[in-house]
């Protein structure tokens, strides 16, 4: 399945920008969050936005402007972040180490498209992400489970004490990888054939 086009083209811009700010010294933005779903699930699970990282948000950010982005503005607006007004994507970008230093950085992938190198969250610490977010309510959270459920299950290679440790981290030790495991091989006995 392909990507959908908005978020490819999006991306194309994103991707520029961080290629400049590499060019010019700096280290590479990186993408956190629903849109690092998107990228791993090749839009199955689609996102509003881009989420990244960097010590160096002002030149990120002008970087962006400098590519069609522009600041939301108007009454009733939220005035944070940045949006493409023909794509209808946005961009938000923190100031930080990701994850408050959390992650090593031997731990982030670099992503290659045609337009360069995006620097990615790796999938245990999407999946980490997604189950932080599950853990502070779960009730309403169902589909972010689901979302960790299928990165679990998309994975070719997962790096499991390190996974066991990120989600022990982003829960607040409320749970761990044995239980998405256990989510995951349920999820599969409920969607094979004949059940």
């Amino acid at each position: 399945m392909p990507y959908r086009r908005e978020f490819l083209e999006c991306l194309n811009l994103i991707i520029a920008a961080t290629e400049e700010m590499a060019a010019l010294g700096y280290a590479r933005p990186v993408l956190v969050g629903g849109a690092v779903v998107e990228l791993y699930t090749a839009s199955r699970i689609t996102s509003g936005d881009f989420d990244f990282v960097t010590e160096d948000q002002r030149v990120f950010e002008e970087l962006l402007l400098a590519k069609g982005f522009i600041r939301p503005s108007g009454i009733g607006v939220l005035q944070r972040g940045l949006h493409h007004p023909e794509l209808l994507m946005g961009v938000e970008v923190v100031s930080g180490p990701v994850f408050d230093g959390a992650v090593p950085p031997d731990k982030l992938d670099v992503v290659l498209f045609d337009a360069g190198r995006l620097a990615v969250i790796s999938i245990e610490d999407i999946i980490a992400d997604r189950m932080g977010q599950y853990a502070s309510h779960e009730a309403s959270n169902a589909e972010i489970l689901d979302q960790a459920i299928q990165l679990f299950r998309l994975a070719s290679e997962i790096d499991e004490d390190y996974l066991d440790q990120r989600i022990r981290a982003e829960t607040l030790n409320t749970y761990g990888s044995a239980f998405l495991k256990a989510e995951a091989a349920n999820y599969e006995s409920h969607s094979s054939p004949g059940s």
